[in-house]
């Protein structure tokens, strides 16, 4: 399966392989257990010298190597504190409760909110708020919607706030009692081939999709903990994506801004604007974050005007004075756009092969989602390689020196630990150089490291 996903990025088992075998071999009858066996073997007979042929053979065994990684990390699990889940709950449910009781009171009616018709009556035909966004079963009450209208009444911001309490609630409260086992562990679930960058993927729950961007979805990280005696470790690649931009593109701005240790995204500001470092605001960075980030994923003047909620010509020229400032990066991504527009493919730096066959569509959006594709995947994907490469090597220095330290989760750039406190100084020192140390690139590498006793504090 492993070297399908490899050779294919587009590979799906249940709609591939196994058809395509089947038909082959109509007449031979097995059990099912030992039939599956025999096509997978059949299977790897049929890869192995593809896999030569594309150069794909020391990806393969990586990509073996992280199988049992992964095997390991969800047999450990992360454990739980139950009654924090409890008062999670319980505060989270409160808190819709008050804010539904609010919401009526400007309604002055029993209201369902959660009914996208009674809300839509509420709102356009009862308040008489600007209709902004229609269906074809009536108005739109989405969040582009409200957060349009925020200003327009007071009751905006109270649907917005219930919306995301409500989701947080139903999302990452409520379901996570139906994971945890005998042993007060959550032990989410690996996918090494569904995404087609590279990245593990995660289920049962989805523990790689506890956001962040704010404190109601932060505090929901307080239920998972580490057991007595020990601490839980975070290890964070610090972007990690535009540093392997940084060295694709070989830009000799955005690469000295790295090497004399600016905030790249003040640094950006500062450069795209004509200020002096010190002279940068927090909305001028947040706009150079913005794009930093956005150009690994395409993104138009549009994308960034929407993003930060300003005007589209402000934005077209912010992204203009952007590639005048690097210009190796514009010419990197218009060459990876054209190489991938030639070949049908991109790769990342260990040779990981994304088929982006939309690319050369006729359709214009099929044809530039294939080119945000096309600019992304050696970005992200690399980032992947990169990270799978560090967790080989961790692996190693714990087994190899017996530590009584476990890898728990792996959340994109992030790697969390449960590790005994009596040895947490020399393992986070030792963790940071295997990291640091994973791959050279043009960049120096960066890894922050932070632990508590639970996943909120770190």
């Amino acid at each position: 399966l492993l070297a399908n996903a490899l050779i294919d990025s587009n590979f799906n088992i249940s709609t591939k392989t196994n058809k395509d075998l089947l038909k082959e071999d109509k007449d031979i009858i097995i059990e099912t257990k030992v039939k599956q066996a025999y096509y997978l073997n059949k299977l790897y007979d049929i890869n192995s010298n593809k896999l030569k042929e594309l150069k794909l053979i020391d990806l393969y065994h990586l990509e073996i190597n992280i199988a049992l990684i992964l095997s390991k990390m969800e047999i450990s699990g992360i454990l739980v504190d139950k009654n924090e889940l409890s008062n999670l709950q319980n505060d989270f449910n409160k808190r819709c409760h008050d804010l539904e009781t609010k919401i009526k009171q400007y309604a002055n009616e029993d209201i369902n909110i959660n009914s996208i018709k009674q809300l839509g009556e509420l709102l356009f035909n009862k308040l008489n708020l600007r209709v902004i966004k229609k269906t074809k079963t009536g108005y739109s009450t989405d969040i582009d919607v409200l957060n349009e209208l925020v200003d327009d009444h007071p009751i905006i911001p109270l649907l917005i706030e219930y919306r995301s309490v409500k989701k947080i609630l139903s999302t990452y409260i409520e379901p996570m009692f139906n994971y945890i086992l005998s042993d007060n562990r959550i032990h989410t679930i690996y996918n090494q081939c569904l995404t087609q960058t590279g990245r593990l993927s995660s289920k049962d729950p989805n523990l790689q999709n506890i956001a962040t961007k704010s404190e109601d979805q932060r505090v929901v990280k307080k239920m998972f903990i580490s057991k007595p005696n020990y601490s839980l470790v975070s290890f964070d690649y610090s972007q990690i994506e535009l540093r392997i931009l940084a060295s694709f593109s070989l830009d000799p701005v955005f690469i000295k801004a790295f090497e004399e240790g600016y905030d790249i995204h003040t640094d950006t500001a500062s450069k795209v604007n004509g200020i002096p470092y010190d002279a940068v605001t927090a909305s001028q960075r947040k706009a150079a974050k913005a794009i930093n980030f956005g150009i690994i994923y395409g993104m138009s003047d549009f994308g960034l005007a929407k993003s930060l909620g300003i005007d589209r010509n402000y934005a077209h020229d912010f992204i203009k004075k952007y590639y005048e400032t690097y210009p190796n990066i514009k010419s990197f991504l218009d060459k990876q756009v054209q190489d991938v527009m030639d070949t049908g493919y991109s790769k990342t730096i260990l040779n990981r092969i994304r088929y982006i066959n939309e690319i050369n569509s006729n359709n214009h959006n099929i044809r530039e989602s294939g080119k945000r594709m096309a600019l992304n995947t050696p970005i992200q994907g690399s980032a992947a390689d990169i990270l799978k490469i560090a967790m080989i090597n961790i692996d190693k220095y714990i087994t190899s020196n017996n530590l009584d330290a476990k890898m728990l989760l792996q959340v994109h750039d992030e790697l969390i630990f449960e590790v005994n406190d009596k040895i947490i100084d020399s393992f986070n020192n030792n963790i940071i150089k295997i990291m640091d140390e994973a791959y050279q690139l043009a960049v120096k590498l960066e890894v922050h490291c932070s632990y508590g006793k639970n996943w909120y504090d770190l």
